[in-house]
């Protein structure tokens, strides 16, 4: 009986192959590739999606900047800003020279001058008067200035101990601190507080002496942030309590601000404007206390620097300072 011969055709023989090969390296392909799968080590580094760099902090806040509609009477920068008797008073302040000028915001007529023209000092009011404590004439100076607001004679308070400017002066549940300055040889790590007829006292000490901080009141708290010190500019940020003393540090800023201003609006601390290492800046800064992080806020129209921020009517006023054009009349509202 004769047997009967297969012939084996090769295109079968390379199609059997082909199959064995595809069975085996799909599945590998498809782990690989599988959102559960283990891929190889890549070759060059992860990068961030370019819509969120690292270096830039989430937005928080929507709304713009818009031009209130009043300015500064001059063009001024270092002025000293706060809110008594219903108004929002700036005092002093900078452009070819010191200035005198009283300028307030509100439903109150205030015309008054300070007896000594001064830029970048501290000023609070209480008890119906306008107190400016030290800034800079030629040089940092120790004096006093006390106005009464509704016009009278002007008083004069005793001196501080040393000259004190680019200081700011804030009040905590009725006491008046003044906080960091600069003597004109030593950069001040005091916050000290201040009653008429009194010795200052000191209410804490900074971890570091600086001028040109951003300085605000958050409920008890003086927040302290960024500043110039006398290695340059700091992204610290302090929170002092001054009636223990107890000095706490908060996450840094993004990046190393002097210059800048700070408030707190609707229970968010701002840091709006001033100088960076590299210049003037637009940015604005919204500390988030449930992340304990800093996100950004809608930027300025203009990089500015030493303008004055107060919170004040449900808004945020950002007033002078000094831009790439020279030095401002400009007030910036927000929203």
């Amino acid at each position: 009986m004769m047997r009967r011969r297969y012939r084996v055709r090769p295109r079968l023989v390379l199609s059997f192959v082909v199959l064995v090969v595809l069975a085996v390296l799909v599945p590998r392909i498809l782990a690989h590739h599988a959102p559960g799968g283990s891929p190889s080590r890549p070759t060059h580094p992860a990068t961030r999606p370019a819509s969120q760099p690292s270096s830039a902090p989430p937005v928080v806040a929507t709304g713009s900047w818009h031009r209130a509609a009043w300015t500064l009477s001059a063009p001024a920068r270092g002025q000293a800003a706060t809110v008594g008797d219903g108004d929002l008073i700036l005092a002093g302040g900078l452009d070819s020279a010191s200035s005198s000028t009283v300028q307030a915001y509100g439903p109150n007529r205030i015309a008054v001058s300070l007896p000594t023209a001064v830029h970048d000092a501290g000023a609070v009011v209480t008890g119906g008067d306008l107190i400016v404590f030290g800034g800079g004439t030629v040089a940092p100076t120790a004096t006093v200035q006390a106005v009464p607001l509704a016009g009278g004679s002007v008083l004069t308070p005793a001196a501080l101990p040393q000259p004190l400017a680019d200081l700011t002066a804030v009040t905590v549940a009725g006491r008046v601190y003044l906080v960091g300055g600069y003597s004109g040889t030593v950069y001040s790590d005091k916050v000290f507080q201040w009653s008429a007829g009194q010795a200052l006292s000191v209410a804490a000490v900074l971890p570091v002496g600086l001028r040109y901080a951003a300085i605000t009141v958050d409920g008890s708290q003086i927040v302290v942030a960024g500043g110039r010190t006398p290695t340059g500019e700091s992204a610290a940020v302090y929170a002092v309590n001054p009636v223990t003393g107890h000095v706490s540090t908060w996450p840094s800023l993004p990046t190393p601000l002097a210059y800048a201003g700070a408030a707190v609006l609707s229970g968010r601390l701002w840091v709006v404007g001033g100088q960076t290492p590299s210049g003037n800046s637009a940015a604005t800064y919204v500390y988030d206390a449930s992340t304990r992080t800093w996100k950004s806020g809608p930027s300025l129209p203009l990089a500015t620097t030493d303008g004055t921020l107060t919170a004040f009517h449900g808004k945020l006023w950002y007033a002078g300072g000094q831009t790439a054009q020279g030095i401002t009349a400009t007030v910036w509202e927000f929203p």
